[in-house]
Protein backbone atom coordinates (compact mmCIF):
# COMPACT_ATOMS: atom_id res chain seq x y z
CA UNK A 1 0.00 0.00 0.00
CA UNK A 2 1.42 3.50 -0.86
CA UNK A 3 0.62 5.25 2.82
CA UNK A 4 3.08 2.33 3.63
CA UNK A 5 5.78 3.41 1.66
CA UNK A 6 5.22 7.29 2.42
CA UNK A 7 6.80 5.93 6.15
CA UNK A 8 10.04 4.70 4.51
CA UNK A 9 13.27 6.43 2.95
CA UNK A 10 14.48 6.42 -0.57
CA UNK A 11 16.68 4.33 -1.20
CA UNK A 12 18.19 0.90 -3.21
CA UNK A 13 14.73 -0.37 -3.70
CA UNK A 14 12.29 2.66 -3.04
CA UNK A 15 12.31 5.92 -5.13
CA UNK A 16 9.73 8.76 -5.61
CA UNK A 17 8.92 11.12 -8.30
CA UNK A 18 7.11 13.90 -8.28
CA UNK A 19 5.41 13.63 -11.92
CA UNK A 20 5.61 11.98 -15.09
CA UNK A 21 7.68 15.01 -17.33
CA UNK A 22 11.03 13.22 -17.50
CA UNK A 23 9.73 9.90 -19.11
CA UNK A 24 13.80 8.86 -19.85
CA UNK A 25 14.36 9.82 -16.21
CA UNK A 26 11.98 7.47 -14.99
CA UNK A 27 13.27 4.96 -17.41
CA UNK A 28 16.51 4.59 -16.06
CA UNK A 29 15.40 4.31 -12.71
CA UNK A 30 13.57 1.31 -13.72
CA UNK A 31 16.97 -0.10 -15.09
CA UNK A 32 18.47 0.96 -12.06
CA UNK A 33 16.06 -1.16 -10.14
CA UNK A 34 16.04 -4.08 -12.20
CA UNK A 35 19.94 -4.26 -12.34
CA UNK A 36 19.82 -4.16 -8.66
CA UNK A 37 17.06 -6.75 -7.05
CA UNK A 38 13.89 -4.59 -7.85
CA UNK A 39 12.15 -2.76 -6.16
CA UNK A 40 9.27 0.48 -6.39
CA UNK A 41 8.55 3.77 -8.13
CA UNK A 42 5.63 5.75 -6.75
CA UNK A 43 5.22 9.03 -9.20
CA UNK A 44 3.27 11.70 -7.63
CA UNK A 45 5.16 12.35 -4.83
CA UNK A 46 7.74 15.14 -4.07
CA UNK A 47 10.81 13.38 -3.31
CA UNK A 48 11.79 16.22 -0.99
CA UNK A 49 9.26 16.02 1.63
CA UNK A 50 7.12 12.82 0.59
CA UNK A 51 3.90 15.46 0.19
CA UNK A 52 1.56 13.98 -1.90
CA UNK A 53 1.32 16.10 -5.03
CA UNK A 54 -1.16 13.68 -7.22
CA UNK A 55 -1.25 13.75 -11.08
CA UNK A 56 -4.14 14.75 -13.08
CA UNK A 57 -4.96 11.32 -14.36
CA UNK A 58 -2.84 8.14 -13.12
CA UNK A 59 -4.48 5.69 -15.45
CA UNK A 60 -3.60 7.75 -18.43
CA UNK A 61 0.16 8.67 -17.23
CA UNK A 62 0.69 4.67 -16.72
CA UNK A 63 -0.29 4.09 -20.12
CA UNK A 64 2.33 6.88 -21.23
CA UNK A 65 4.81 5.37 -19.42
CA UNK A 66 4.39 1.52 -20.44
CA UNK A 67 4.51 3.05 -24.16
CA UNK A 68 7.66 4.87 -23.09
CA UNK A 69 9.40 2.15 -21.60
CA UNK A 70 8.65 -0.36 -24.71
CA UNK A 71 10.26 2.17 -26.93
CA UNK A 72 13.72 3.60 -24.66
CA UNK A 73 14.66 -0.17 -22.62
CA UNK A 74 16.02 -3.00 -24.52
CA UNK A 75 15.78 -5.96 -24.29
CA UNK A 76 12.13 -5.49 -23.52
CA UNK A 77 11.21 -4.96 -19.90
CA UNK A 78 7.54 -4.93 -18.21
CA UNK A 79 7.11 -3.66 -14.94
CA UNK A 80 3.67 -4.08 -12.95
CA UNK A 81 2.54 -0.31 -13.38
CA UNK A 82 -0.12 0.20 -11.19
CA UNK A 83 -2.62 3.33 -11.07
CA UNK A 84 -3.70 3.95 -7.36
CA UNK A 85 -5.76 6.64 -5.93
CA UNK A 86 -4.74 7.68 -2.17
CA UNK A 87 -7.64 8.01 0.60
CA UNK A 88 -5.92 11.36 1.85
CA UNK A 89 -7.28 14.03 -0.57
CA UNK A 90 -8.18 11.34 -3.13
CA UNK A 91 -5.02 12.33 -5.01
CA UNK A 92 -4.25 9.76 -7.86
CA UNK A 93 -1.05 8.48 -8.40
CA UNK A 94 1.28 5.60 -10.00
CA UNK A 95 3.30 2.40 -8.15
CA UNK A 96 5.71 0.96 -10.35
CA UNK A 97 6.61 -2.38 -9.17
CA UNK A 98 10.11 -3.87 -10.87
CA UNK A 99 11.85 -7.11 -10.84
CA UNK A 100 15.06 -7.90 -11.14
CA UNK A 101 16.44 -8.22 -14.84
CA UNK A 102 20.01 -8.42 -15.64
CA UNK A 103 22.14 -6.78 -18.49
CA UNK A 104 19.75 -3.68 -19.69
CA UNK A 105 20.77 -0.64 -21.43
CA UNK A 106 18.64 2.58 -22.46
CA UNK A 107 18.51 3.02 -26.24
CA UNK A 108 17.19 6.51 -26.53
CA UNK A 109 14.14 7.13 -28.80
CA UNK A 110 12.15 9.75 -27.37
Amino acid sequence: MITKLLKMNEGRTLEFKENTSSLRSIAKSVISLANTGGGTIVIGINDKTKNVVGLENSKLEAERIDRALADIISPLLIPEILPDRLLVGFKEVIKCCVRTYIFLRVECFL
